[in-house]
């Protein structure tokens, strides 16, 4: 054992001492390629002190994991871009097998993403068909093997194992389990496509998607990698969604739960970037071509885009929300996990959104659901269906920071209810619910010279692809630059 004075000192201040060194003012951030914790310039944890005798290994062996706040963002790893796209395939594609089966061996009342949420729809979906597993008859059994052909074992015990075998929302799957469901799938021709790129309609440039993987899923990756006692010692732990990725993002707080019920000091701050995911995804939704895209890039004002986005934003936050507000029903404990709806340096215009476009449609969508029982059955299916509900009151939650659900701007309250049910009553269901779908910006953006312009939202969208020069073109300009040298010199 080392002799050295500093283990003389009392236990007390030799803590001080190490809390004073391993204490990093921002911070420890995993790092999106190595996935090896770092300080916020990237550089290596300093650890050295760890390393100068067994004793103070021993005794800090926990102590920067206590003292660091641990921070992790969305994950773009071009080495993993196909893999993660191809995740991201086979998770829609498992969804639709269980809606076919169900479909097939039972009845699937009326149910829709937007009538409850993505995550009750695939627990409504496993649920019947483990049912009806449960009573499998001879017809059952054959229809059970003819749907799935490439599966283990028969009957029963072959839909089990499918179920069993399939993916949740959070998973970072291994190369190898991707290839195996891959092959279920037979998605050898989308494989193929994932490393491919495709050009705009003017042959200029061509692109590919950015494939990324979630915060929260890193975060559940890196928690399950740390032994047991090191998972105790992280306290404070941000999650930053700071970009669209793949594997409905908006479900992967739940693979969270489990490390909140296993370590009661744990807090988790989960952040999603209101530009960069909630209205990049709603523009996304919108433009269906790179013309598209690259025309909204190219506007030194982001009005038209943000316009445009706006009026989608209302189901994407719809959609976070829903997912959310069910984690106390997956087990999530009070006061481990806080969500926020983040409006980065753009508080101001976020607010003014809301107000205007999400509270109004919120509003809206609240008389049309307390309408529902005045309705004709056709039109009460129809347009009960076509409501977002799964996020219940968790709009009403926001507004007065009841909850764990919070923004970091003033999100405004809710449009006057008695004025929208008049409206209601004087247009009728078709044309009101024909105004809440339309719903857009009821104000003017600032231009310049206000220092309050408004963030470039296409060039923000454009940055989830990679993008090259069409080759045809390269090597056509390649040949003009030859003939012209050529000309020069003759």
């Amino acid at each position: 054992m080392s002799t050295s004075p500093f283990l003389s000192l009392p236990p007390e201040l030799r803590h001080m001492i190490y809390k004073y060194y391993y204490t990093t003012p921002d911070g420890y951030f995993l790092q999106p390629i190595s996935r090896k914790l770092a300080a916020a310039n990237g550089k290596p944890l300093d650890l050295a002190l760890m390393y100068t005798c067994r004793f103070i290994a021993h005794e800090t062996r926990d102590l920067p994991l206590l003292y660091n706040d641990i921070s992790i963002s969305t994950i773009y790893d071009p080495e993993l871009r196909p893999w993660a796209g191809r995740f991201d395939y086979l998770l829609y594609a498992q969804l639709q097998q269980q809606v076919k089966l169900v479909l097939l061996l039972g009845n699937l009342d009326p149910f829709r993403r937007r009538a409850s949420g993505i995550s009750a729809l695939c627990e409504a979906l496993e649920f019947t068909l483990r049912n009806l597993a449960q009573r499998a008859t001879r017809d059952f059994y054959r229809a059970v093997n003819e749907a799935l052909p490439d599966w283990e074992y028969s009957g029963s015990d072959r839909l089990l194992n499918f179920l069993d075998q399939c993916f949740k929302p959070w998973d970072v799957p291994h190369a190898d389990a991707l290839a195996e469901m891959g092959r279920k799938f037979k998605d050898e021709r989308l494989w193929s496509t994932l490393e491919s790129w495709a050009p705009n309609q003017r042959q200029t440039q061509e692109y590919r998607a950015k494939f990324r993987i979630s915060a929260a899923s890193a975060a559940i990756r890196w928690l399950s990698q740390l032994p047991a006692n090191k998972q105790m010692c992280v306290h404070n732990l941000a999650i930053i969604e700071d970009r669209p990725s793949v594997g409905r993002q908006e479900c992967h707080a739940e693979g969270l739960v489990p490390f909140c019920r296993a370590n009661p000091r744990l807090r988790i701050s989960h952040q999603v970037s209101m530009m960069n995911v909630i209205f990049s995804r709603a523009m996304l939704s919108r433009v269906g071509s790179f013309e598209g895209l690259e025309e909204y890039a190219g506007q030194e004002i982001g009005e038209q885009a943000l316009d445009l986005a706006s009026g989608e934003s209302f189901s994407c936050i719809a959609e976070w929300l829903a997912e959310i507000i069910s984690l106390s029903k997956a087990g999530m404990p009070d006061g481990s996990y806080t969500f926020t709806l983040d409006g980065g340096p753009d508080v101001d215009l976020c607010s003014e959104i809301f107000q205007q476009v999400v509270l109004r449609k919120e509003a809206m969508r609240l008389t049309i659901e307390r309408s529902l029982p005045l309705l004709g059955e056709d039109d009460r299916l129809y347009f009960g269906l076509e409501l977002h509900r799964g996020h219940g009151n968790a709009f009403a939650q926001l507004i007065d920071n009841s909850s764990f659900i919070k923004t970091n701007f003033n999100p405004g309250q809710l449009w006057n209810a008695d004025k929208m049910l008049a409206e209601f009553r004087q247009i009728g269901v078709l044309d009101f619910f024909g105004k809440y779908r339309c719903v857009r910006m009821l104000f003017k953006f600032p231009r310049p010279p206000s220092t309050n312009i408004v963030p470039r939202l296409g060039a923000l969208v454009m940055e989830n692809y990679e993008s090259r020069p069409c080759p045809r073109r390269q090597n056509t300009q390649k040949r003009a630059q030859g003939h012209r040298r050529g000309r020069r010199q003759h």
